[in-house]
């Protein structure tokens, strides 16, 4: 028996001394599983089924009648063979698991034809199992040789074939293909709803995969339905405390909060949190999750100490947990966000820069992640009034995503708009100018010339050169503002009339007046 068992584990071909041939009866049981049966005087154990026996004996021959020790290939052997399958995936031996798979495929053609719908049902499996492991195209071939064969027999099995087409969807969702998987979800729902009525399990997961796609484009007021009527049959056939029916309760409530239809999202995310907690502990990652959603629509809805007292509470229990430093962060993130909504800067601010230190050991001193969170710390340090302090926080940002990201990146030409500024508040206008000019490069470059931030940045630059006494090229860039202003948002633009006021004022100062005098005849146009 042992022996028997060792080909089955090493039929398919491997490196010479990559695994002992040795096996022992715990492995027996362990791999085995529902292959194997205890003899009937209990003295050792054997096959449950003789065909099984006789494939693993002649596992390396191609011709598959060899396979039966009667010659004869029956449809309990390929039952069984089904099972020796799973036990090897399920057992990790993946290259194994697939040439069994191939292997039966011949075996089922000689029982049941090239069309049959066992050979079709085989296609679909093996797709499901390249799917799972990434081989996508493989899938896609196998799932449409399946679906093409379903729709080509006189009698197809439906079931199946629904099947296959749900699983088409399904890729190509993962593939983004929308349009294909949105038909194809329809096309189940539809023909399983009708062979196997509302409330079968079939019917209900291509209702839910359909809602999802919706949700996943951004089609809520379509996914609602799906969801509601999903949730609705959920409760009538599984009841309340289902695990299924408690995550579609928190994925509609969920979907409704992202919509900002809070007061339906509510009573939803409030019974999925309570239904979490109580069937999984107040530790688990879903009760958690829930948590942290209900805090955030009540956040929402503007109450804010339902929403400060849930976050505390979160932070509490992740702050005892193994492992969820980063989850900890992520929630005093939402705290700083709750109490800077309500100006309660100074309590931000001690959140942000405890936020910050985690972003820094966490992502590293250099990630574009944690210039982002120097960027919010430098907002509430500007709001507050402390500029010097904003600066080096901005600067801190700025160099970040020039590293990270480019010199004409948006983040890094927004950050340097906001560093031009800062220094300009501060009187320092001969250090706002590079960053300002850092800024209109990168502008230009992802928004193009007529851009509104391009425009503001040339105003902004025609004002700092006029400072400077570089009135050649304060001239230049504003005149060039001015006629891209005109062009793309019209003299009435409070950015035209801006940037055509600080050109009259630099003809005046010149005592060009008739330049001036033209400037102002357009404005007026």
């Amino acid at each position: 028996m042992c022996g028997l068992l060792s080909i089955l584990l090493l039929y398919h071909k491997i490196e010479d001394n990559a695994l002992d041939a040795t096996v022992n009866e715990e492995e027996v049981v362990r791999i085995g599983g529902q292959l194997i049966r205890m003899a009937p005087d209990n003295s050792t154990m054997e096959f449950s089924h003789v065909t099984v026996e006789g494939y693993l004996i002649y596992h390396l021959d191609d011709n598959m009648k060899e396979f039966s020790l009667d010659g004869q290939i029956d449809s309990e052997m390929i039952d069984e063979l089904d099972i020796v399958t799973s036990q090897l995936e399920c057992t990790g031996r993946l290259n194994d698991a697939e040439a069994m798979m191939l292997r039966l495929i011949p075996c089922r053609e000689q029982l049941w034809g090239p069309t049959g719908n066992p050979i079709l049902a085989a296609f679909n499996n093996l797709g499901q199992f390249y799917e799972e492991h990434g081989r996508i195209e493989e899938a896609q071939d196998l799932y449409t040789r399946a679906l093409n064969g379903y729709e080509a027999a006189k009698h197809p099995n439906k079931k199946s074939m629904f099947n296959t087409v749900n699983n088409l969807g399904i890729l190509y969702k993962r593939q983004g293909v929308f349009r294909e998987a949105e038909a194809l979800y329809k096309r189940a729902l539809a023909g399983r709803e009708e062979l196997l009525g509302p409330l079968h399990n079939d019917t209900l997961s291509s209702m839910h995969c359909l809602g999802l796609l919706y949700a996943t484009e951004g089609r809520l007021d379509e996914a609602a339905p799906l969801w509601e009527k999903y949730l609705h049959a959920l409760q009538e056939t599984k009841g309340f405390e289902d695990p299924q029916t408690i995550v579609a309760t928190y994925d509609l409530g969920t979907l409704y909060k992202n919509d900002d239809r809070i007061d339906k999202a509510m009573p939803l995310l409030e019974r999925a949190f309570t239904s979490y907690e109580r069937t999984k502990g107040q530790d688990d990652p879903a009760t958690l999750d829930s948590l942290n959603t209900l805090a955030t629509a009540h956040a929402m809805k503007g109450q804010y100490e339902e929403a400060e007292n849930l976050w505390k509470r979160l932070l509490e229990v992740r702050q005892k947990s193994p492992g969820s430093d980063f989850d900890s962060i992520l929630t005093k993130e939402n705290l700083g966000q709750l109490y800077s909504r309500q100006d309660r800067l100074q309590e931000a601010l001690e959140i942000y820069r405890s936020v910050l230190q985690g972003y820094k050991l966490h992502y590293g001193s250099g990630h574009v992640a944690t210039g982002e969170m120097c960027s919010t710390v430098a907002e509430l340090y500007e709001e507050m009034d402390l500029l010097d302090l904003a600066e080096d926080m901005q600067l801190q940002a700025f160099h970040i995503f020039e590293d990270c990201l480019g010199s004409e990146d948006i983040a890094t030409a927004t950050m340097a708009e906001k560093v031009g500024f800062t220094c300009a508040k501060q009187g320092r206008i001969d250090e706002a100018a590079p960053f300002w000019e850092t800024a209109l490069r990168g502008f230009e470059k992802v928004n193009g010339g007529d851009h509104r931030s391009v425009l503001g940045q040339m105003g902004n630059l025609g004002r700092v050169y006029k400072m400077q006494f570089r009135l050649d090229e304060a001239e230049a860039i504003l005149k060039l503002g001015f006629e891209r202003s005109m062009r793309a948002l019209g003299p009435q633009d409070s950015l035209t009339q801006k940037i055509g006021q600080d050109l009259i004022l630099l003809h005046e100062n010149q005592e060009q007046s008739a330049e001036a005098e033209k400037i102002s005849d357009l404005l007026k146009s």
